[in-house]
């Protein structure tokens, strides 16, 4: 079943309530100007306060955030995408979530509880089902020529093969974590 964007944004919503921001936002590596400015420019703001001119170089510094302020802010991104918010380069972020086999990043996705891996499912299933319902008929999208289907542009389209493998280890992390619980 797959949900309105209004379900997500509440569970987010309560979600974010119980959350405090990290302590540590990065790695706070001394020898890096760059780690060191993104602390100081992130530290103590939701990403929503950052002015949008410069939230395209936050995302493409979130390689440099400690596991705890990536479980943090990735729920920020989440509800702003769901708000229909433009944020800049936000595919990159999402590559983030693109868990395949390879799982270079698996202490960072084993800290989700069973709530966060939850509304992450869901919004990568939202992704899905809105891909699906843009494009339509497989066979007939397939068929057009490829300037036709550039036309055709939902959100995330070029990376629907992707998203399926990481909804498969999305849920099989949920799985995991469930069968820990009992």
């Amino acid at each position: 079943m797959i949900h309105n964007g209004t379900k997500i944004i509440n569970k987010i919503d309560l979600l974010l309530k119980k959350k405090d921001f990290p302590y540590k936002l990065t790695m706070q590596n001394s020898n890096c100007l760059e780690d060191m400015a993104f602390e100081k420019h992130l530290l103590n703001k939701h990403f929503w306060e950052i002015p949008k001119n410069e939230q395209n170089l936050m995302l493409g510094d979130f390689m440099f955030l400690t596991d705890e302020a990536f479980r943090y802010y990735i729920f920020e991104i989440l509800l702003l995408t769901l708000k229909d918010k433009y944020i800049p380069l936000i595919d990159i972020f999402l590559q983030e979530l693109l868990i395949n086999e390879v799982l270079v990043k698996l202490d960072r996705y084993l800290q989700f509880e069973n709530e966060e891996l939850e509304i992450i499912i869901l919004f990568l299933e939202r992704i899905v089902f809105q891909i699906k319902d843009e494009i339509g008929n497989r066979t007939i999208y397939d068929s057009l020529e490829t300037w036709e289907q550039v036309e055709i542009n939902p959100p995330f389209k070029d990376y629907e093969k992707e998203i399926q493998i990481a909804l498969y280890y999305w849920r099989l992390l949920k799985y995991n974590k469930s069968e820990e619980i009992q």
